[in-house]
């Protein structure tokens, strides 16, 4: 759902159309938001004695992802060969080693 409604942001321009934007931010949003909420429990389960150490760096993810998504940003809306779109289509495929790496792993804790 996450890699779908970044892609459609990225189409959102090409559309001209504000609402495919709205609508795919939205679908982002909510996988962002399940995904956090489920996290934190499962790097509890499976990181043993070092799972404080593992939630830290996990929980770190949100204010350096923030300081590098307006840098990055920022650098594409005012790029002179991409405009706006192409940040997602970028993020899109920088992602799509990790969605296919994750289709393959077995989650042995919980079944």
């Amino acid at each position: 759902v996450w890699w779908l409604g970044v892609l459609g942001s990225g189409n959102a321009k090409d559309y001209g159309s504000f609402y495919v934007l709205l609508f795919s931010r939205m679908a982002t949003g909510c996988a962002e938001a399940a995904f956090t909420v489920v996290a934190p429990p499962l790097i509890q389960d499976r990181g043993g004695a070092g799972s404080g150490m593992w939630l830290s760096f996990y929980l770190t993810g949100l204010p350096v992802g923030l300081a590098l998504g307006y840098v990055y940003g920022s650098h594409m809306a005012t790029s002179d060969v991409w405009d706006w779109g192409w940040a997602f289509y970028f993020l899109n495929a920088a992602s799509l080693p990790l969605l296919v790496a994750m289709a393959f792993v077995r989650d042995g804790t919980n079944g």
